[in-house]
C-alpha cells in the first residue's frame, strides 16, 4: 500500500466507522465510497463486506477498500493481529500512529480542543477522544 489513508469527513458512528445519509438510510461511507469509486449501488453489495486493507475504520481511502466476506473479514483480523484473542497493543500494534509519549502528552492537555490536538499530532478527532476516555491506549 502506497497511499495515505484518508479520513472520513462524516459523522463517527458508535462502531467507530464514518456514517452518511443516502436517501434517508443510514450507510457506512466506506461501503458509500467503495461503490462510487466502482459505479456499483450500495445494493450491488448488499451481504457483502467492505474491509479495510489499511485497518483503519476512519479511512475511505478508494485504494484501501477491498470487498469480501465476513470470513474474509475474521481472517484478515487474525492474520493482522487484531482478533480479541491475539491483539496487539501500543506500539506493537501494526498501524499505529503515536507514541506513548504522545499518549500521555494528549491526556495531559485535556483542556485543549480535541480538534486542534487531533490537527497537531496528525491523527482524527476521533481518535484524540478515544485515547482521553481510554476507549484506546489502555494500557497506559
Amino acid at each position: 500500500m502506497t497511499s495515505s489513508c484518508i479520513h472520513t469527513n462524516y459523522a463517527i458512528g458508535t462502531h467507530g466507522y464514518g456514517v452518511a445519509y443516502v436517501d434517508g438510510a443510514q450507510v457506512l461511507h466506506h461501503r458509500l465510497v467503495y461503490c462510487q469509486n466502482r459505479g456499483l449501488e450500495l445494493a450491488d453489495i448488499k451481504g457483502q463486506v467492505v474491509r479495510h486493507t489499511c485497518d483503519n475504520r476512519l479511512c475511505v481511502n478508494p485504494e484501501h477498500l477491498v470487498i469480501g466476506s465476513q470470513a474474509d473479514n475474521v481472517q484478515d483480523m487474525h492474520e493482522r493481529g487484531r482478533a480479541s484473542d491475539v491483539r496487539a497493543v501500543g506500539t506493537a500494534h501494526g498501524s499505529v500512529k503515536l507514541t506513548e509519549q504522545q499518549v500521555l502528552e494528549i491526556r495531559s492537555r485535556t483542556r485543549e480542543s480535541q480538534r486542534e490536538l487531533a490537527a497537531e499530532f496528525g491523527v482524527s478527532q476521533y481518535a484524540i477522544y478515544s485515547i482521553i476516555a481510554r476507549k484506546t491506549w489502555r494500557h497506559i
